[in-house]
């Protein structure tokens, strides 16, 4: 089998949607005649948001897997703010405190660069050169955020000229939707859009999940053209729908259950506006149920009107079994796509789990022609209205319960088998 490095922080144990993309194509490398050699961190020293440790049982047997040790900055981010848990997504959350909320960010904007999980490189760069050595690797991959994993590579880039060099970027870099507010300065500006005009420049291949990303990161450089972009999508695992629904039947209920599943960061206050004016409507007339599933951030808990306490739970962080249940539980799911420039360069991995469980979506964007509002609109799989459109979302609403199925054909272009084919096409 030919030998491929995978760089990636987040790994199992870890648990969240950034981990889902490389454990799965880890799962079928082997069955398209390649060996996936995985260098993650200790997760006993690792700063994950949430883990999961039933995804372990998913890593193949003809993978190898090994950790190194890491020297976390995230230990001062929590003596600065006082938080228990490292922040999901790279952004910290608000304090009850302004100034100490905007320390916090500002000194993860400006001091920790690309990212405070830094301090995982320099164990990882020995650890990788020791694997290359021991497993005659040729090809090396790195996936990002965070971010610094993506210098890893270019270390490794530079100490083997040879070495095929392919960055996966899951997320923008420095078009992230938070970016700004992390308070750069123009030197720490300077130096992020430094470090990512050099990864694009020197690895051999950019993998992205969307072409609006692939444009996004061209216009970085005019070193680099379209030519060297590969996009290969999130999707959705064939095994896991099945295993998670085999004996499952919805519960009936006489509300609508409307979930949103994963991290919800808002950019500002309004964005949930429309959404909250329609459900207000709803529950005048019918009873109504919306569900935030994951690590709900302070100020999601402020923005819920009082008057729809009763109609909206925040639900604790699934297990990736009991997520897709839930979500064939429900009967609408819910995105939200962030407002700002770059919420079209970003595809929520959840859309393709939300189409595979069959459940119609609602997704809430600013950019209706986006990759992700034309994927559900190919596959018929729900709609996508702005935030604002309160008529447009209760009228969604009264018509859920008569949408058409959506096309599964359409949908299994995005089951990971297949995504994981077209990867392999790459590699050889």
């Amino acid at each position: 089998m030919k030998n491929v490095l995978i760089v990636t922080y987040y790994f199992p144990p870890s648990g969240g949607s950034g981990v889902q993309r490389w454990l799965k194509f880890v799962k079928y490398l082997p069955a398209f005649g390649i060996r996936p050699i995985v260098l993650s961190v200790d997760p006993a020293q690792a700063s994950y948001a949430q883990t999961d440790e039933s995804l372990l049982g998913e890593i193949p047997a003809e993978a190898v897997v090994c950790r190194s040790e890491t020297h976390e900055l995230y230990g001062l981010y929590k003596r600065l703010t006082g938080e228990k848990n490292v922040p999901s997504g790279g952004i910290p959350k608000p304090q009850k405190h302004a100034f100490w909320h905007k320390m916090a960010r500002f000194v993860r904007g400006n001091f920790f660069l690309p990212d405070p999980r830094r301090g995982w490189n320099r164990p990882a760069f020995k650890a990788a050169c020791e694997l290359i050595g021991r497993y005659g690797i040729d090809t090396v991959i790195t996936t990002s955020p965070p971010h610094s994993s993506q210098l890893i590579g270019l270390k490794l880039k530079k100490h083997y000229p040879h070495l095929r060099w392919i960055a996966d970027f899951r997320d923008p870099w420095t078009d992230i939707f938070f970016y700004r507010d992390l308070y750069p300065t123009a030197l720490a500006d300077a130096i992020n859009h430094r470090y990512e005009r050099q990864v694009l420049e020197a690895c051999d291949r950019v993998l992205v999940t969307c072409d609006t990303a692939a444009r996004s990161f061209a216009a970085k450089s005019d070193r680099i053209g379209p030519e060297k972009f590969t996009v290969i999508t999130n999707g959705y695992d064939e095994e896991d729908v099945e295993r998670a629904l085999a004996d499952f039947h919805p519960t009936p209920s006489n509300k609508l259950t409307i979930s949103y599943f994963g991290v919800i960061n808002l950019v500002n206050e309004h964005e949930l506006d429309g959404l909250f004016e329609a459900l207000r409507r709803y529950a005048s007339r019918k009873a109504v149920c919306l569900r935030f599933y994951g690590q709900s951030t302070d100020k999601l808990c402020r923005l819920i009107p009082e008057d729809l306490q009763d109609s909206i739970e925040l639900c604790p962080y699934l297990p990736h079994d009991e997520a897709l249940r839930s979500m064939a539980q429900s009967d609408l799911l819910l995105m939200i796509n962030h407002q700002g420039d770059s919420a079209s360069a970003v595809i929520q991995a959840k859309v393709f789990e939300y189409m595979a469980v069959g459940r119609p979506i609602l997704c809430l964007s600013e950019t209706p022609d986006s990759d992700t509002a034309r994927i559900i609109a190919d596959c018929q799989a729900g709609k996508t209205l702005r935030h604002a459109d309160h008529a447009g979302i209760g009228a969604f609403l009264d018509q859920v319960h008569e949408m058409p199925a959506p096309l599964q054909e359409r949908i299994q272009t995005f089951s990971r088998r297949h995504l994981c084919q077209q990867l392999a096409g790459l590699l050889n």
